[in-house]
Parts: C-alpha cells; structure tokens; sequence
C-alpha cells in the first residue's frame, strides 16, 4: 500500500499534462495588456513569457518519465512559478487594480494541483512575501482607500486559498484513507483465500492418502484371503481322499 505522498504524485500524474499545457498558454493574452498599461516594464512580460517555456520543459519531462515517479515535483514547481510569478508582477505594477484582480484570481487556484499541504501554504507565503517585499522596497503605499480595499481583496483571497488547501488535502487524505482500508482488505481476503487454498490442498492430498493406503490394505486382504481359500480347498480335498 502506498503512502500519501505517493498517492499525492499519482494524482499529480493525471493533471500535469493538461497543466503543462495550460502553461504555456496561459499568460500570452495578458502580455498585450502589459504592453499597453507598462511599456517601460519589461520584467512584467518577462514574467509572464518565462511560464511557457517552463510549462514545455515540464511537458517534455512529464512524457519522458514513463514511470510517473517525478510528476509530485513537476507540478509542485508549475504551481510555484505561477503563483510567485502572479505576486512579482502584481508588485511591479505597483498594485494595478486589473493585476490584483488577476491575483485573486491566481491564488485560490493553487488547491487545484494535488500538492502537500505544507508546500502549498508555503508556497502561497512566498507569493505574498514577494509581491509585499517588491511593492514596498518600490515605494508603493496602501494609505489610500483604493489600496485598502486591493488588500482588502487580496486578503480574501488568501484566506479562501488557505481554506480550500486544507479542505481538498482532508478531501484527498480521507480518499486515500479509505483506499487504504479497501486495498487491506482486498489483502485479507486474499491471503484468507490462500490459506483455504492451501488447506483444501492438503486435505485432498490426505484424501489422496488414505485412498491409496485403502487401496493397498484391499489388496492385501486379497491376497490374505486367497490364500485362505487356497488352504481350504486343499484341506477339502485331504478330508474327502482320506
């Protein structure tokens, strides 16, 4: 029976096509919009553009390992870049009400991948971590009643992400729990099924014996009793001459 972890990169396996796929679409009809709102911004289209080729490698390594063993880390680090990537340019556009839209957007979706818990919170943490540490070291002050209500929703956001990791992680573990119990199981009654197996087997193996050994006596006997017969007629016959 294999441990969560396991089950964890199992289920990894199933999405990380569709979500390497997704990566290296994603962010393109954005970019546009970078150029119009930023033009002098080019780390926000970079940004940006560095998810895709990050989503091909993803793809071609997802198809190269035919075993599945590193599909927990492949997605672990599409969901990392996204969501750190979302924070750097969030910060860099100095809170845009349209980025910080698109943040709150991006956050909640990290329950998606089928991550650890504990790397997913972690990774939600660098997020904000980076998109605060950018935006504060550029000057951007949150004094305003704009600005309040931006961190106000990104507030939100946080929290309905932190929700949904701990509630689609009890999700996942309760289904693997419950896989768990239907695998020991399927073993018990296996090896149930084998003992009885075995059982049956030296029964008719007993079986076997003591027909053979019946066998044999009822031959014996045969022979015992021909000889009988044998020194009966001869002592008939002694009795009828004399």
């Amino acid at each position: 029976m294999r441990a969560f972890r396991e089950e964890l990169n199992a289920q990894c396996g199933k999405v990380a096509l569709f979500g390497s796929l997704a990566s290296i679409v994603c962010n393109l009809p954005s970019i546009p919009t970078d150029l119009a709102l930023f033009p002098d911004r080019p780390v926000i289209v970079a940004l940006r553009v560095a998810l895709a080729p990050l989503g091909l490698l993803v793809l071609v390594l997802h198809l190269l390992d035919r075993s599945r063993r590193h599909s927990l880390l492949l997605v672990t680090l599409l969901l990392a870049y996204l969501e750190v990537s979302m924070g750097l340019i969030t910060a860099f556009a100095d809170f845009h009400a349209n980025y910080v839209v698109g943040l709150c957007i991006a956050l909640p979706m990290i329950f998606v991948g089928p991550i650890q818990r504990g790397v997913a919170l972690g990774i939600l943490a660098a997020s904000l971590a980076a998109m605060f540490g950018i935006g504060l070291a550029r000057g951007v002050r949150f004094d305003t009643t704009e600005t309040s209500d931006l961190l106000g929703s990104i507030a939100i956001a946080s929290a309905i992400a932190v929700t949904l990791v701990f509630l689609f992680d009890r999700i996942r573990r309760t289904a693997w729990q419950r896989l768990r119990q239907i695998e020991r199981h399927r073993a018990e009654t296996a090896e149930d099924k084998r003992k009885i197996d075995e059982l049956n087997r030296r029964i008719s193996q007993e079986n076997e014996r003591l027909a053979l050994d019946a066998r044999q006596r009822s031959a014996q006997l045969e022979i015992v009793n021909g000889i009988q017969r044998g020194l009966a007629s001869k002592l008939d016959f002694q009795g009828i001459v004399e």
